[in-house]
């Protein structure tokens, strides 16, 4: 079974959920829980062949380029369609979960400070449903209390937790100081940045030690030409990290090769620095060829392309080289399976020579977290088990589970269909490849961790597929 160590679970009384036509019911509380007592456990699949399922050999095999190459053209026909079907959402059959008053979901920047006791947050946990389509699938979330999840979380077999971020929320760095801390108190911890770049882990060790200013972390660090988000969000954490001597690790590609591989794609880069990013080429080229990452890499990384091409920022690289055209969409997947996979290693490479009971909590881009094929995946896949990472989304709101903007309507999406029950190569290579909980749905996270209680209430509506 994979998942953290299952622990007992005992009721409580009972906390407030709701059910797919949207009323209140009720959820027994659990005492302490495991993704299998949430119940991600793997359904039984029949045995069948499906060679398209199968892995490919090889570092960027024929297979892997070519799903490259191919996944433009699925874009254009799903925009193509979209258009046929007018302005209605086209996720399958929403099942509205929560309908409190439906709000529109503004910017999570535009969002009021953050109550800031860990006391005043509300973890969800999400609960995926791999059934077949035709009975109705139900999945939901489930208040759960922040004790038993922080045993999840602090289990023996949990390595990294990642806490998908909106980069410019007050909410969501005050959400992350609170649940480090917590996480802090009971394992030894690291604290993982995307916000910045490998070449520079001296100077986060600086930092720690006492040797720097704030001022002087992030002029350091290059913060404002490699990063641009607001330096002041991040305070909480490093104050946190500096006071609790924490070590704060550097997580993130370096612009000079990111550049390369925006402007070449993946053979921009040599084979040697290539490997300080991507350890194991084979496996990384399988993971890029499953049918949940087909999946993923349309709804979600093609998606991201289709918003940047529209805000007209595809002429440059990320270091402000400028393009003579939009960069191709090949070039930005390669881009973006290379930021995860440097995320994921740098996170790795830390616990080989760390304390045995050591983990890493990565703060990382939400989108970099959601429905599993991105950092969470690329690192259970390096440690060889679903078990060993933890995915959390930061006060989510419908536009973070899907690029659409339905206005009032819009729902939050709980997981993504890869797979018809039944095919089981296609899942088994998913899990293979860390994606996925042995299901042929993707889950959205395995949490959803809100700020205050009401935070799911005023992020809108909750659908699910």
């Amino acid at each position: 079974m994979f998942g953290p160590s299952s622990l007992a679970a005992q009721k409580q009384g009972p906390t407030t959920g709701f059910h797919s036509c949207g009323s209140s019911c009720s959820f027994p509380s659990l005492r302490s829980f495991s993704r299998a007592d949430l119940g991600l456990r793997a359904l039984p699949q029949a045995r069948e062949d499906d060679p398209q399922g199968a892995l490919a050999g090889g570092p960027f095999s024929a297979a892997c380029l070519g799903l490259l190459a191919a996944l433009p053209a699925a874009g254009a026909r799903r925009q193509q369609s979209r258009k046929s079907q007018g302005e209605a959402p086209r996720r399958g059959a929403l099942l509205a979960l929560m309908t409190p008053a439906a709000v529109s979901a503004a910017a999570p920047g535009d969002q009021p400070p953050a109550v800031g006791p860990f006391g005043a947050s509300a973890p969800y946990a999400v609960i995926p449903d791999g059934s077949l389509p035709e009975r109705g699938r139900s999945p939901h979330v489930r208040l759960v209390n922040k004790e038993d999840v922080l045993a999840g979380l602090t289990s023996s077999t949990t390595r990294a937790v990642f806490l998908g971020e909106h980069h410019d929320s007050t909410n969501d760095h005050q959400l992350q100081a609170a649940i480090i801390s917590e996480l802090a108190s009971r394992r030894p911890v690291a604290v993982g940045l995307e916000a910045v770049q490998r070449r520079f882990q001296p100077v986060l060790d600086a930092y720690v030690r006492g040797d720097l200013t704030e001022a002087e972390l992030e002029a350091q660090t290059d913060w404002k030409k490699r990063w641009f988000w607001p330096f002041d969000r991040y305070l909480p954490v490093f104050r946190l990290c500096k006071d609790k001597n924490l070590p704060l690790l550097a997580l993130n590609v370096d612009s000079e090769d990111l550049s390369r591989v925006e402007r070449e794609g993946m053979p921009g880069l040599a084979k040697e620095d290539l490997q300080k990013y991507v350890p194991d080429l084979k496996a990384f080229a399988r993971s890029s060829s499953t049918a949940a990452f087909k999946t993923y890499a349309s709804s979600v990384i093609r998606q991201s392309y289709d918003m940047h091409a529209q805000m007209g920022i595809l002429r440059q690289t990320v270091t402000g080289q400028v393009l003579s055209e939009d960069m191709s969409y090949r070039n930005f997947l390669s881009g973006r399976l290379l930021w995860d996979s440097c995320m994921a290693s740098q996170a790795a490479k830390w616990l080989e020579s760390a304390d045995s009971r050591a983990l890493v909590v990565g703060l990382v881009g939400a989108d970099h977290v959601k429905f599993g094929c991105g950092v969470p995946a690329r690192f259970a896949q390096q440690l060889g088990s679903l078990d060993v990472a933890w995915s959390v989304m930061l006060n989510p709101g419908p536009q973070d589970t899907h690029y659409e903007n339905y206005g009032e309507n819009d729902m939050l999406t709980l997981q993504m269909p890869f797979s018809e029950p039944g095919a089981s190569s296609k899942v088994e290579a998913a899990t293979a490849a860390g994606q996925g909980r042995r299901l042929p749905v993707l889950p959205v996270a395995d949490l959803l961790w809100y700020s205050n209680s009401d935070g799911l209430a005023k992020k809108g509506r909750m659908s699910a597929i």
